[in-house]
């Protein structure tokens, strides 16, 4: 073991004397290079003389390896032992002994004294020592340039120190972009994301910025496109991505185009032979399919379904789609498309569907800008079914449902004279032409058309004339808004719509609503038919309402956004109101509009109450006789319980009293006292001052019914035009008179005059010392405002 070790140091040793005698040239120039390098003059002379002087280390380097007179060869083991022999000072060369073998032939004798010489051979073996190299570089290196090569590197690594490695590197990889006039290139390079992603341009470089910087790896769509526009280089530079070399085409002498569509990720690299312009790393992110769940399908009051759902893609869910499948037959119906993680709520009317009542399966198909498609799993509900109250809307739906009995062939013939039967007695249905019509479209096509298609639209005929006599038209003109509003939702969701189209679906909303309106003050008059009573209300006491309420204000609103394009918030409008409409619950409207009734007659019950307190004052102001105080005295009395008793029913009805109607009640109390004891001049002052409570708490009142009003109608859905009574609207409009056009909303500092205005008035009004002429023309300017 210890020969083996002796033996592998000593070829070490005399591996690195050979190198060291045949190589220190070449040693020693690569030395002097790095330690010019390190103190970076290659950087430091520019591109040209970098390249000199890689040349003249190129050509040293080439001559000391050249060198013949001092070969170099790798050492045999003899000539190993022959060192080892020589450092141990051992004579006879005893390990060359080891590996010799006696010849053939022997005889004994000579072969005991091999043995023995054998035996003193290995005895040297403990006598080994290990060869040291001895090169004998000194005499051919007489100036003792080694060192001065060693001594210059350690200098350059104490200036390098931590750029050592960086500066090692330049000075073998020269700048050969620096050789090119950078000044008469003209590069443009962007990538542009598919235009379904809504996202912006990437530039890579540009002729004004260069090289644009990136603070974080770029990641870009796929079916992006990368287009690149150079001009000013003699020859079209190479560009590769993802290992693959792709070539630009010239356009014209000197300028070159590309563009290509990126697919996969890669590294983009562009340069010439002598320089690169730019290399960017892409990861290029695949379209994946959407998402889409159904979270809850429940009936609404108004038999509708309202269903809450998620659907989310990584660029935006495009068309939304849900499908009904019940009795083995598949319904669809488009819904607004979202993209937000959080729930989603929609309502659609699945009421006409000839199999309502019936258990039914549900499910959505997301689908995005690429064509994707994604199914959700299928939910299980009971088909809302929509229970007439009207024995003849009842009749005819009963033969819608044998038109449509499935597996069963319809009795047209009968079918078509029980709806002629009807027809034919407008006193069922009050004479109405809408119903007269379509009861005898509906009998022709079912006595002169056999088709299927005629049986379905026959059928869907009859659900439309069931509804106009359920609620007239309220139905209809409610699915009408619903649907408007949903077109004007997916139209703000597509980017592509213009501002024309945009007003287009704007004024189709605004007349849906006025016809909702409509519909609604139909059903107000037919539920007076039916002995349902509003209260009538004065001309004054009307324009009071009138002047609160601004029931264009959210169509002034729509189309100022629209203006605007806010979008944005124009859809959460839409959407907003849209949710109104479809979870409209009739019984709690009517609720409301009984509740609201109470209000406006105990109103105008006030309203009375203040002329009489203005005609006492008038009589109270004129009259001197003493005989005539006990009369004033008794009238004011009733005029004072009047107000306790009105203000206690405004009470019952839910409604706040303001604070002004206790302090008139006060007034009137010191006008009793003082009409008791004769004076009158000590009345009038309590009754002005009545007067002035009496109005200002009536138009506190009458100003907080109509916010809750207008509240509950822009809830309701309740837009457009509006009034009260036959021919009136349900806000106290006549129908067709009057358009959202003709308001003019004024601005906070308008409102603020006119009422210091009315308030001036109203204070002269109930001035004792004014002519009566004077008074009756400022109770005049009063009525118009």
């Amino acid at each position: 073991m210890k020969y083996h070790l002796i033996l592998i140091a000593s070829t070490l040793s005399l591996l690195w004397e050979r190198f060291w005698n045949r190589f220190w040239p070449t040693v020693s120039v690569t030395l002097v290079f790095a330690a010019l390098a390190l103190f970076n003059l290659p950087v430091y002379l520019g591109t040209g003389w970098h390249l000199l002087l890689l040349a003249g280390y190129a050509v040293a380097l080439t001559v000391t390896l050249l060198r013949t007179h001092s070969p170099f060869s790798f050492p045999s083991r003899d000539d190993v032992e022959r060192r080892m022999e020589h450092a141990s000072t051992l004579d006879h060369r005893p390990l060359q002994t080891l590996h010799d073998t006696p010849a053939e032939g022997l005889s004994d004798e000579s072969l005991s004294l091999w043995q023995k010489h054998l035996q003193r051979a290995a005895l040297a073996l403990g006598q080994l020592k290990i060869y040291t190299p001895q090169p004998n570089v000194a005499s051919r290196d007489r100036f003792a340039l080694r060192y001065v090569a060693v001594a210059f590197l350690a200098i350059g690594l104490a200036v390098a120190q931590r750029e050592a490695g960086a500066r090692l590197y330049q000075s073998v990889t020269p700048d050969f972009s620096s050789l090119v006039d950078k000044q008469t290139i003209a590069l443009d390079l962007w990538i542009t994301p598919p235009a379904y992603t809504q996202e912006a341009t990437v530039f890579l470089a540009t002729t004004k910025q260069g090289l644009v910087a990136h603070d974080s790896p770029l990641t870009v769509p796929a079916g992006s496109v990368l287009k690149l526009r150079l001009s000013g280089l003699h020859f079209a530079p190479r560009l590769s991505y993802a290992g693959q070399k792709y070539a630009l085409t010239e356009a014209a002498p000197r300028n070159y185009t590309l563009e290509m569509p990126l697919q996969q990720s890669g590294t983009l690299s562009l340069g010439s032979w002598f320089s690169r312009l730019g290399q960017w790393p892409l990861t290029v992110l695949p379209d994946t399919p959407p998402t889409v769940s159904i979270t809850k399908i429940e009936p609404t009051p108004r038999a509708t379904v309202k269903i809450t759902y998620k659907a989310t893609d990584d660029h935006g869910v495009t068309k939304l789609t849900g499908l009904v499948a019940v009795n083995g037959k598949a319904y669809s119906f488009n819904m607004p498309p979202t993209n937000s993680p959080d729930d989603t709520s929609y309502t659609e009317d699945l009421t006409a569907n000839p199999s309502a009542g019936a258990t039914a399966s549900m499910w959505l198909e997301a689908e995005d800008a690429v064509g994707h498609k994604t199914d959700s799993k299928p939910v299980s509900f009971v088909l809302p079914e929509r229970h007439f109250n009207s024995p003849l809307a009842q009749k005819i739906i009963a033969q819608r449902k044998i038109l449509l009995a499935p597996n069963m062939t319809p009795d047209r013939r009968a079918v078509a004279n029980t709806l002629a039967g009807i027809a034919n007695n407008p006193a069922l249905y009050k004479g109405d032409i809408v119903v007269f019509m379509s009861l005898g479209s509906a009998v022709k096509r079912l006595i002169y058309d056999s088709r299927d298609e005629a049986t379905a639209s026959t059928a869907e005929l009859l659900w439309n004339v069931a509804l106009k006599i359920e609620d007239s038209g309220l139905s209809l003109a409610r699915r009408e808004l619903s649907d408007a509003l949903q077109k004007l939702s997916q139209a703000l969701n597509d980017k592509s719509t213009t501002r024309a189209q945009m007003q287009d679906l704007l004024d189709d909303v605004k007349k849906k609503m006025q016809q909702y309106v409509q519909a609604l003050a139909l059903n107000m008059q037919q539920k007076l038919q039916q002995g349902q009573k509003m209260p009538v209300l004065s001309p004054e006491m009307a324009q009071k309402f009138m002047k609160s309420l601004d029931i264009n204000k959210l169509l002034e609103q729509m189309r100022q956004l629209n203006q605007a394009n806010s979008r944005e918030d124009l859809q959460k409008l839409a959407d907003s109101l849209k949710n109104s409409i479809d979870n409209l619950d009739m019984d709690k409207f009517n609720q409301m509009q009984e509740k609201q009734a109470k209000e406006m007659q105990e109103l105008q019950n006030l309203q009375d109450i203040i002329h009489r307190q203005q005609s006492l004052f008038d009589k109270t102001n004129k009259t001197g006789d003493p005989s005539d105080m006990k009369g004033l005295q008794q009238e004011q009395s009733a005029i004072r319980g009047e107000l306790g008793q009105s203000l206690h029913k405004l009470g019952d009805t839910g409604t706040e009293i303001p604070d002004n109607f206790p302090k008139a009640d006060q007034a009137m109390k010191g006008s009793i006292e003082a009409l008791g004891k004769g004076l009158t001049q000590q009345s009038l002052p309590q009754q002005k001052t009545a007067l002035d409570e009496l109005q200002k708490g009536l138009d506190k009142a009458v100003k907080k019914m109509a916010e809750g009003m207008q509240q509950s109608l822009l809830s309701f859905g309740g837009m457009g035009e509006s009034g009260f009574g036959e021919g009136f609207d349900p806000l106290g409009r006549q129908n067709g008179k009057t358009s959202d056009e003709d308001i003019k909303i004024p601005d906070e500092k308008e409102r603020r005059r006119v009422q210091e205005i009315i308030e001036e008035l109203r204070h002269r009004s109930n001035e004792p010392t004014r002519e009566k002429v004077e008074r009756d023309y400022i109770d005049r300017l009063l009525d118009q405002f």
